[in-house]
């Protein structure tokens, strides 16, 4: 889901930070587990100012980058331009606004 810039968008348009972890499978156990060991991490480097994306690849430390970061990764991956990503995920997203306030 990080590779996609439509989710991105969202993260930095809603302002929250988000937690995501990597090779645990499908064991929602193991997930919690990892998200209890690394909160005082999340904690630390947490700002409210800054949407974050924390990135847990088991066993390994967790990583944490803004998510100007994934979209600049995209965009080398894509050989499309960070602006023209933003652009695209913000014209879905404001799509996606206008439809659910004409419900």
């Amino acid at each position: 889901m990080l590779s996609d810039p439509h989710v991105l968008i969202a993260i930095e348009s809603s302002g929250v930070s988000v937690v995501a972890i990597e090779a645990v499978g499908d064991d929602p156990l193991r997930a919690v587990g990892a998200v209890l060991l690394w909160l005082s991490d999340v904690l630390r480097q947490f700002d409210p100012a800054t949407p974050r994306v924390f990135t847990w690849r088991l066993p390994k430390k967790s990583v944490s980058r803004t998510t100007a970061h994934h979209f600049i990764a995209i965009s080398k991956h894509t050989n499309r331009s960070v602006g023209d990503l933003r652009a695209e995920g913000r014209a879905i997203l404001d799509e996606l606004v206008r439809r659910w306030r004409q419900r």
